[in-house]
């Protein structure tokens, strides 16, 4: 949902058109049945959110002509001067390029999302301290590998734990300190043993998911999760290095963020010994501040 969120407040902005949304109190019934730590519950995360009636959803369908997924572009004269048009977006954008046409307006979307945050989270948020190492481990109802399965060729599967615990230990290795690890994940702790074992590493405290993602955000270095939303929103708002899982690369994949940021902070895959990473990431690493 704040992948279509975002696409329409920028549009909205760059045409000087008011926004409305609609869909952030639907209740999902997995969550529930598979016992899932996050339950995707985001009744009381926003605010001012100019919110829509079934009442008023009725008028628009019945009186408005609606453009479905137009460009994140400014309109025309032409188009300005169209009466009664409601743009409307609904789809998830395609998986190859989840931020195509807001990654320049990242700040924008940023700021909006801090602006709509309610009270509660956002004093949760202002006091709770900056990871170092964050890591985003996503399990819910994501699968695990089975035996001799290519990850690159399955769908939604889990990330296998040894894949952060060595570039947790890589990295570490570079910096030669013993950086400490946020865990950010929806599932238990002992499915989290591995991770939660290694030295100076602990999970993130009892948050809602928009108080963790957005801390996920803030940490020095981010780690994601493969094929995970919420990894690559923590990426997309981040401001320091971010390792992606290696089958996020191109062709098939492009970066998250723009490429004004990316010039001065890593974002990308590593594969082999942390000696052999990019100079860029091995600086970024060097620079942390514990």
């Amino acid at each position: 949902m704040l992948l279509v969120w975002a696409r329409a407040l920028v549009f909205a902005h760059l045409n000087n058109l008011p926004l409305l949304v609609s869909g952030w109190s639907q209740a999902r019934v997995g969550p529930f049945l598979r016992r899932e730590r996050s339950k995707r519950l985001y009744l009381n995360y926003f605010k001012n959110l100019n919110t829509i009636s079934l009442f008023e959803k009725l008028i628009f369908i019945r009186t408005y002509n609606w453009v479905i997924e137009p460009d994140i572009a400014p309109l025309s004269s032409e188009q300005h001067k169209a009466s009664r048009s409601l743009y409307v977006f609904r789809e998830t954008p395609h998986w190859s390029d989840y931020f195509y046409g807001i990654k320049d307006h990242r700040d924008f979307i940023r700021e909006g999302l801090y602006h709509m945050l309610s009270q509660k989270h956002y004093e949760k948020l202002s006091n709770l301290r900056r990871p170092v190492i964050g890591v985003h481990v996503r399990r819910g109802d994501f699968r695990e590998l089975r035996p001799g399965e290519d990850i690159s060729q399955s769908g939604l599967t889990r990330t296998p734990l040894n894949y952060f615990k060595n570039l947790i230990d890589s990295i570490r290795a570079l910096h030669s300190v013993e950086l400490p690890v946020t865990i950010f994940s929806d599932g238990s702790d002992d499915e989290l043993n591995e991770l939660l074992n290694m030295p100076n590493a602990y999970r993130s405290g009892e948050n809602s998911d928009i108080v963790d993602l957005l801390l996920l955000s803030k940490s020095r270095i981010v780690i994601t999760s493969r094929a995970s939303t919420f990894s690559y929103w923590g990426a997309f708002l981040s401001d320091a290095p971010v390792i992606l899982h290696p089958d996020h690369r191109p062709p098939t994949h492009a970066p998250v963020r723009s490429l004004n940021i990316n010039r001065t902070l890593f974002e990308g895959s590593v594969t082999g010994a942390a000696e052999m990473w990019p100079e860029l990431l091995v600086r970024n690493i060097k620079a942390i501040m514990p």
